[in-house]
């Protein structure tokens, strides 16, 4: 397959840092689905004693990760991008 050069930069380079976020948001779902299932088959080996829910810990963990992807790509980066690209403007590059 060859790359598209008439393509926009700004908007292939935003498209894949979404795409990125998103593959990240699926990884972590599968992961933490799997950590869950993985509780519940310990539980269910030890005769129904199911042990703390140790999967919270990396399920809030890496969700602060998943949010803080979230902003970064979807909310802050343009924002602080535009600053910079004001501030450049402002001193003559």
């Amino acid at each position: 397959m060859e790359p598209n050069l008439n393509r926009d930069l700004e908007l292939w380079k935003k498209a894949h840092e979404r795409a990125g976020f998103k593959i990240h948001l699926i990884i972590y779902f599968i992961i933490i689905a799997f950590l869950w299932i993985l509780w519940a088959f310990i539980g269910y080996l030890n005769d129904g004693e199911y042990i703390h829910k140790w999967p919270l810990y990396p399920m809030f963990g890496w969700g602060l990760g998943v949010l803080l992807h979230y902003f970064i790509v979807y909310r802050w980066k343009n924002k602080i991008t535009q600053k910079e690209y004001e501030k450049l403007l402002k001193k003559g590059r």
